[in-house]
């Protein structure tokens, strides 16, 4: 924790609970990848297991309408970053859920997390959750960045900062 808020920023409602599970910082999430759109990951939480054996998904992120949307079927895409509230994900018609892509906060299963969509169907992107201050309402624990590729270099840096008493 951060600091010390009103008792609405813990998951209990009061001081008792977690609060600020997501540091000032974005984290790079293991053991998933986007590859055009088309989910990777691993299948379990086999953190040594290599990007070899990531499984791909049957499921597909994408952006025909303007918005993210889960379809089990590569639909023709239109390469660009979707940016979207993390609750605005739709289904297609034909979408099976997934328990593994709700757990990965991926497909809403009902409830609404804070954070924002980010997501590019172009190439590789490996994805990063949380953000920082300054992304203020578009960060928290469902907050997911997949707009940059393998490649891309940033000069910024940050910390979770921890007291234990």
């Amino acid at each position: 924790m951060t600091g010390i808020g009103p008792a609405g920023w813990y998951h209990s409602g009061d001081h008792s609970g977690i609060a600020d599970p997501v540091g000032n910082v974005w984290e790079w999430q293991h053991g998933m990848k986007f590859v055009d759109g088309r989910i990777v990951c691993l299948p379990d939480n086999d953190f040594a297991a290599p990007e070899s054996s990531w499984v791909e998904q049957n499921v597909w992120v994408n952006n025909v309408s303007g918005t993210p949307q889960l379809s089990n079927a590569a639909d023709t895409p239109v390469y660009s970053t979707i940016d979207a509230t993390w609750g605005a994900m739709q289904k297609a018609g034909e979408y099976a859920a997934s328990q593994l892509l709700r757990r990965l906060l991926v497909e809403p299963a009902g409830i609404h997390p804070r954070g924002r969509f980010y997501i590019n169907t172009s190439g590789e992107r490996f994805p990063f959750r949380g953000g920082t201050r300054s992304h203020g309402s578009s960060a928290g624990l469902a907050a997911l960045h997949a707009s940059l590729s393998r490649s891309h270099l940033s000069s910024s840096f940050g910390f979770r900062p921890t007291f234990i008493g």
